[in-house]
Parts: C-alpha cells; sequence; structure tokens
C-alpha cells in the first residue's frame, strides 16, 4: 500500500535531490560549523595566546620564583612552611598545586624535590581559573586604566 501511494504521488514528494534550498542549507551547515571552531575563544591555541599576551604565565613563574626562595632560604628547623597559594594561574601550563594537607602526595613529591626537612603546605588554596573571556577582559580593564587613568 505504501509502495503504491510512493509511485502514484512520487513527483509531489520532497526529496533532498528535488528541494532547492539543498544547497543552501548545506554551505550554512558548514559555514556554522568552521565559524564556531575557528572562532572558538576557549580552544587550546586561543588559551595559550590569551595566557601569553595577558601576562599570566609570566606572572604565575614569578610566583613560582617566590615560592622557591621561601623554600631555598627556610634554614629553621620548623615542623612545615607555609607557602602562598598561585593567583590566577595560566590554563595551558597548570595542572595540580600543592595543597593544605601536609600528607598530599604532591607536597611530600615537592619536599622531596627540595630536600628539605619540612613539610610544605598552602596557607589557602583558592583555585580561580578564568575563562578566556574573563581574562581578556580583565586585561583590557588594566591597559585601560593605565592608558586613560580609569577604573
Amino acid at each position: 500500500m505504501t509502495q503504491l501511494f510512493i509511485n502514484k504521488y512520487k513527483k509531489n514528494i520532497i526529496s533532498i535531490e528535488n528541494n532547492l534550498y539543498y544547497k543552501y542549507i548545506i554551505i550554512s551547515a558548514i559555514f556554522i560549523f568552521v565559524f564556531n571552531n575557528i572562532f572558538d575563544i576557549n580552544n587550546n591555541i586561543a588559551t595559550s595566546y590569551v595566557d601569553l599576551v595577558t601576562g599570566k604565565a609570566k606572572n604565575y613563574n614569578e610566583q613560582l620564583k617566590k615560592r622557591y626562595q621561601l623554600i631555598n632560604n627556610n634554614n629553621s628547623n620548623e615542623y612545615s612552611i607555609k607557602l602562598p597559594s598561585l593567583k590566577n594561574p595560566p590554563k595551558t601550563i597548570y595542572f595540580k598545586d600543592i595543597s593544605e594537607d601536609i600528607h598530599f602526595w604532591a607536597n611530600i613529591d615537592c619536599k622531596n624535590y627540595w630536600k628539605c626537612k619540612p613539610y610544605i603546605y598552602l596557607e589557602k588554596e583558592e583555585e580561580n581559573l578564568n575563562s578566556n573571556f574573563e581574562t581578556l577582559k580583565q586585561f583590557g580593564k588594566k591597559i585601560r586604566s593605565k592608558k586613560f587613568n580609569k577604573k
């Protein structure tokens, strides 16, 4: 029965080949897919550029150097060393930081790497990983305040 209906009204059935807008639908779908993937600000390449241009990577390096100086300059026989937490680490480099727990694996590895006697821990753990859009927004505000003396 269905086959008879299809054979009788074959000319009136809309098919992909007969659709006038088929090409436009395909082109639009391809354009949307490409546009969404190329101009996505949260992809890995854009994230690495944002980390470099906004100075997040440089700031991260400076914070780590300060930590290393605190560890190297510590000559006391205290039970533990309290280190400051990292502020706004870059997403391309940052994986996991030491924690408030002195028996956490990263804390023990850091202690063994630096060959220090006291345990190492953070004073306060704050993970504030901003999105690329938020980072660029803060960077723009910082440039604007320096250039035009506005807040």
